[in-house]
């Protein structure tokens, strides 16, 4: 296998496993909908525009598929991948627990926002596709959103 191959396979890699920890997120605010009924509505959005990255993850793959490269992916290390996609594991099963209060889910949700997953990504990564800076730019909105609408469910 070329370098050039192994680089957009390791490339490849990561996309999927942040589709996956988009995925991951979406489940983990859907919880919290059920969770917390009385701001049902507010986590069930978030939920669809978690889905919504993932899908825009998606179209980054694509690119890959099509011959473009992420430049800035590299520090993005598989580990730290791991432990983001870890934690949110580790919510998702305490999201059961009676005993989660509303602070704490909101706590939770505003450390996956703020992590540097979401807070750094698409700051970092570059690509060689024009409409990558698009996609990235909703992304990141999306995220300054985030926060906005936690702030505000928190009140």
């Amino acid at each position: 296998m070329a370098i050039s191959e192994k680089i957009i396979s390791a490339q490849r890699r990561i996309i999927d496993r942040l589709i996956q920890w988009e995925e991951l997120v979406g489940a983990l605010y859907k919880r919290y909908a059920i969770r917390f009924p009385e701001q049902g509505p507010a986590w069930r959005q978030l939920a669809r525009e978690e889905q919504t990255h993932a899908g825009a993850l998606g179209a980054i793959r694509k690119m890959l598929d099509a011959g473009h490269h992420l430049d800035g992916i590299g520090e993005f290390e598989s580990e730290l991948i791991e432990q983001e996609v870890g934690e949110v594991r580790r919510a998702l099963k305490r999201a059961d627990h009676t005993e989660l209060r509303l602070d704490e889910a909101v706590s939770t949700a505003r450390q996956i926002e703020s992590s540097i997953i979401e807070s750094k990504f698409y700051d970092v990564v570059t690509c060689t596709a024009p409409e990558f800076e698009r996609i990235t730019a909703r992304l990141r909105s999306d995220t300054v959103r985030h926060l906005e609408k936690l702030r505000a469910i928190n009140t």
